[in-house]
């Protein structure tokens, strides 16, 4: 592990990857508790309407960060491989 935080803090540019996933996490967060923060608000509305439009919401917001997941996770293991390879290369 050490040896991985020794290459990444080493090489800006593998720092601004690093940046680049922690915001996309962020983002990813945000969705899912907008998404939870829809569906709790559907559960206590009385109105149909709102109730519909509300869970509408919560799925797009569910949709968005479960693609922004998927996303992350290819960046992720794609960072991964190149330390790897660095690492295997001595660099």
């Amino acid at each position: 592990m050490q040896a991985v935080r020794a290459a990444v803090i080493s090489k800006p540019h593998a720092v601004t990857e690093v940046r680049l996933l922690t915001k996309a996490t962020m983002k990813t967060s945000f969705n899912r508790e907008q998404a939870a923060r829809c569906r709790r608000l559907a559960i206590a509305s009385t109105d149909q309407v709102e109730r519909s439009r509300l869970v509408r919401l919560a799925e797009k917001y569910e949709a968005k960060a479960d693609a922004e997941h998927k996303t992350l996770t290819a960046s992720l293991i794609a960072l991964c491989n190149k330390l790897a390879r660095k690492l295997a290369h001595g660099r």
